[in-house]
């Protein structure tokens, strides 16, 4: 999200600079896809495809309702009402999750915890470095990025997060692996 405007200035100019809202929207819509589709996935994983035939049905009809208020508003409703229905769609998948493997939606939201705190503080840290600078977009784009990636790994140290640890072992072991085939 915070690096929308240069990246949209770098790719496609300074006229597509009205879309910059809406790729935000969407941005902020995607964390919730992924996580109704790991829903989904573990909902099939368990067999239970009469749940989930049960859950697309309401979602489904939940996004027509949506679509058919939204329509109203254009581009930039459409973008709203989906963001709206994915997060409708998760807390649905969640909720139904929760009853089929007993965890329930709060304890789920508490296990993000910890991450979403990471990219809370990286989104904060990359929007005071996007106001700090003005650059060229490309620049823009790397030095946001670039910090916006430390404070995340900074932040996700400190709190001890165990998908970090995993992310530095398999990197870790990745960067044996390939230091091994250049020795022989």
């Amino acid at each position: 999200m915070v690096v929308a405007e240069p990246l949209v200035i770098f790719l496609f100019k300074e006229k597509w600079l009205p879309s910059v809202p809406l790729l935000k929207i969407l941005c902020l819509s995607s964390i919730f896809y992924i996580l109704d589709t790991l829903c989904m996935n573990l909902i099939k994983s368990k067999g239970r495809t009469d749940i989930f035939l049960k859950l697309e049905i309401i979602k489904k009809a939940f996004a027509v309702c949506s679509i058919l208020i939204a329509v109203n508003w254009g581009v930039l409703g459409m973008c709203i009402s989906l963001t709206i229905t994915l997060v409708f769609s998760y807390l649905v998948d969640s909720y139904s999750v929760g009853k089929l493997i007993d965890y329930p939606v709060k304890e789920q939201i508490q296990d993000l915890g910890k991450t979403i705190i990471c990219g809370v503080i990286m989104a904060i840290s990359g929007f005071v470095i996007s106001n700090a600078f003005d650059l060229i977009p490309i620049l823009n784009i790397l030095i946001i990025l670039g910090i916006s990636s430390i404070s995340y790994f900074i932040v996700a140290n400190a709190l001890r997060l165990t998908e970090f640890y995993e992310l530095k072992k398999m990197v870790t072991e990745l960067y044996l692996k390939v230091g091994n085939r250049k020795n022989l």
